[in-house]
């Protein structure tokens, strides 16, 4: 049986199909579109017209691709923008207008879906203590969990979990859509990171920080000069601070055009690489560590299993 998850984030519309194969569910497909749809949310408090037409005909190939591959069952689930949207009514019957029902996940749940992709991947299982870090575009979900043998093998007890509303859309509005980020806007940037990290505090343990799909992927992508997504060569790789470092200093000296012509930048990627690499990197100071694996799953994948 195959099923579908269609992941609208707040800055791209993301398809997954899967496949049940005995144990665990194997990845036919997965493709995404960027359509920004929490663009400018943060400022207006409304999504923007432009952007929910665009993100409704991205749901519209998507689920031919869906029928295509025969798929059984679809699941078709918004995030953040959607969340804070003051016309999140109007968006959802427009989309329900055009046949689909979507639902809409608490920040709670993002985060215990986007968790449930990193404690269940026997990858990371060997971890003690492991902190999960989702970037979005509107918020970005961080959850520290230590290992607990009594559960499961793979059970872990969570100390900490919250969806803090930081995300790369809603940086660019605050840096009013300038492309190259100088050194004052970067210490802009850093400092309305960190006031709202430190609005919420919890014991601090060696941790091993694992980050959910880009800018992780993006940076292990262009590390690695792959020429096409290949999670084989993504999932569970390590980044240093210095690689996370020096790509931030190489994609805030540029636009946004300049950054996707960057060999091996993934598409659409070159108008938030530099924000979500920002943001990887403030959490990674308040977590007091200077690296993380990368996780080439997210909360969709948590889905399939679990909802």
């Amino acid at each position: 049986m195959l099923k579908s998850v269609v992941d609208i984030g707040s800055n791209s519309v993301v398809l997954l199909i899967s496949k049940w194969n005995e144990h665990e569910w194997t990845t036919v497909y997965e493709d995404y579109k960027i359509t920004r749809l929490g663009y400018r949310v943060k400022s207006t408090g409304n999504i923007q017209e432009e952007q929910a037409l665009l993100t409704l005909e991205a749901l519209r190939a998507f689920r031919e691709i869906s029928k295509k591959q025969s798929v059984a069952q679809e699941f078709y689930l918004a995030t953040k923008a959607v969340r804070m949207a003051e016309n999140k009514d109007w968006f959802l019957g427009l989309a329900l207008e055009s046949g689909f029902q979507i639902t809409v996940l608490s920040g709670e749940e993002e985060a215990r879906y986007g968790f449930l992709s990193v404690s269940q991947d026997p990858l990371f299982s060997k971890y003690d203590v492991i902190s999960m870090i989702d970037p979005g575009a509107q918020s970005t979900e961080l959850v520290i969990a230590r290992k607990n043998k009594d559960i499961d093998p793979l059970g872990r007890d969570i100390l900490f979990q919250h969806s803090f509303n930081i995300g790369a859309l809603g940086l660019l509005e605050i840096i009013q859509d300038k492309e190259v980020i100088d050194e004052n806007l970067k210490l802009v940037l850093e400092k309305e990171i960190d006031t709202v990290l430190q609005k919420e505090s919890f014991q601090s343990l060696k941790n091993t920080p694992i980050v959910l799909g880009s800018p992780g992927t993006d940076l292990c992508i262009i590390h690695q000069g792959l020429e096409k997504w290949d999670i084989s060569k993504v999932h569970g790789q390590k980044i240093s601070r210095e690689i996370l470092e020096k790509g931030i200093e190489l994609f805030s000296s540029k636009t946004s055009l300049e950054r996707q012509a960057i060999p091996y930048m993934p598409k659409g990627r070159g108008e938030t690489i530099h924000l979500g690499s920002i943001i990887v990197e403030r959490f990674l100071k308040y977590l007091n560590e200077d690296f993380f694996y990368v996780s080439g799953k997210g909360w969709r994948h948590a889905i399939l299993s679990n909802y």
